[in-house]
């Protein structure tokens, strides 16, 4: 009995790192990327480096205009590092750009959960924008508790 539960583990492990190596798998290599001094090295490294696979992110969201992909190389990078703020960040702005606010705010509440003071005001705006204003005043009073004073401005109009 013991061997057949070792068995259904080791199974069940093989199974989830398969699934997960397939949901994320590298796209091939863009030629692209060699006009990037570091651009093969962040290729190269990506798949294990989440810094790198956000690196990437940055050069096809700010130089390629390429958001799509911007997107999965910041989702590559989280699921490397949960706790990159960069990649949070920058896919945020993707996410508001595109006006898929309740992805934004789910990512943005992610990095206030990890104390990130400045994911508390950009859900404050997001919130204001949006007129919900009782969970703008939250996050606003969140980060002013963080020490930043830059919050009490927006705070005090919705007061």
């Amino acid at each position: 009995m013991k061997h057949l539960i070792k068995l259904l583990l080791i199974t069940l492990l093989f199974t989830s790192a398969t699934l997960f190596a397939e949901e994320f798998k590298k796209p091939p290599y863009d030629k692209r990327l060699d006009l990037k001094v570091d651009g093969k090295l962040w290729y190269d490294y990506a798949d294990t480096n989440s810094d790198f696979a956000y690196n990437l992110g940055v050069y096809y969201q700010q130089n390629l205009k390429e958001y799509k992909t911007a997107e999965f190389w910041y989702e590559y990078a989280l699921n490397l590092n949960d706790k990159n703020i960069n990649a949070i960040f920058n896919l945020c702005i993707i996410y508001e750009d595109r006006k898929e606010y309740d992805k934004a705010i789910n990512l943005y509440k992610k990095a206030v959960q990890l104390n990130d003071t400045q994911a508390s005001i950009n859900l404050g705006l997001l919130y204001s924008a949006q007129e919900n204003y009782f969970e703008a005043i939250k996050y606003y009073k969140k980060a002013i508790e963080r020490e930043f004073r830059w919050a009490e401005k927006p705070l005090t109009t919705l007061l």
